[in-house]
């Protein structure tokens, strides 16, 4: 009987051991998330200057018109920005 069990002790202990012990190792690609500037560099329009950065005229109907030049600079301005947040805001 020990004869028996010395001679099958090695092949029981070779099937009882399992060497991977449930780990498994697998290769996974994953891509690789690159973050993009929405607006580019050239496209942002150009700030136009504040309307106190010139001497206010004495005359009322220069400072006016001066005022309206202003207002009229900063609407192409905001025409020219707003899709430009749009497109980014996508």
């Amino acid at each position: 009987m020990r004869g028996i069990l010395f001679k099958l002790l090695p092949i029981l202990l070779v099937t009882g051991c399992d060497t991977t012990h449930g780990i498994r190792t697998v290769l996974v690609d994953k891509p690789v998330i690159k973050a993009e500037k929405c607006i580019k560099a050239e496209d942002i329009p150009v700030r136009p200057a504040l309307l106190h950065s010139e001497a206010v005229p004495p005359d009322i109907e220069t400072a006016l018109s001066k005022t309206l030049a202003k207002i009229s600079e900063w609407m192409q301005y905001g025409n020219k920005a707003d899709p430009l947040f749009k497109k980014c805001a996508e």
